[in-house]
């Protein structure tokens, strides 16, 4: 029996393209909808708009430091609050440290008074749509010096990453059995052309 090293190969990319595009299938549309929501500026239903509920709690005052990720983090082991801290700002008079703290749906903005130890803590929970965009920008060159300090957000930039890495995967083993099937040639050919013009048209009419 000849062993046949080209059919192997086209088998082995073959399933692996199937299996690929499943597992990657639910990132892909998560990106998808987020981007259309960006687009668009609209959120389906008119979002989520729900009161802010607001409460106060004690903290002891962390040991003064530059960065401002260790301390935003030291005040949110105090609170017993988790999330992304998506911004830190200081003011020295009154002596005060604001934090925006993201989860995926839910914003937390606390307000922390050094001179009296007391946080303010006011929690919105912003919805689901909300939480997309927020996944689909993060990780990215956003605040580049605060991302990723929540060890959940920087699994999500792993998972980000291994997306796109899929999505080039696809791209190219398509391609290839594309290519391997005489019989789509054509009919590939005509949609690969109408695919790379219309790239080149919008690029033209953008920079123009």
């Amino acid at each position: 029996m000849r062993f046949d090293v080209s059919s192997l190969f086209y088998r082995w990319t073959r399933d692996l393209h199937l299996y690929a595009g499943l597992s990657a299938g639910p990132f892909i549309i998560l990106f998808a909808l987020s981007a259309i929501l960006f687009n668009h500026g609209w959120m389906p239903w008119g979002g989520v708009d729900t009161p802010a509920t607001e409460r106060t709690a004690t903290f002891t005052q962390p040991p003064e430091n530059d960065d401002s990720v260790v301390m935003g983090k030291a005040i949110l082991r105090e609170l017993g609050v988790g999330g992304e801290i998506g911004s830190v700002r200081r003011q020295q008079n009154p002596t005060r440290v604001t934090l925006l703290v993201q989860k995926p749906g839910i914003d937390v903005n606390i307000s922390a008074d050094y001179e009296t130890g007391i946080a303010t803590i006011r929690e919105q929970h912003v919805g689901v749509w909300s939480g997309l965009m927020l996944l689909h920008t993060r990780p990215g060159q956003h605040l580049a010096d605060l991302r990723g300090n929540w060890v959940y957000m920087r699994m999500w930039g792993w998972v980000a990453d291994a997306t796109v890495y899929l999505t080039l995967f696809l791209t190219i083993s398509g391609l290839y059995m594309w290519f391997v099937l005489k019989a789509e040639r054509r009919a590939g050919l005509i949609w690969l052309g109408a695919g790379i013009l219309t790239f080149f048209a919008l690029v033209w009419i953008v920079i123009a």
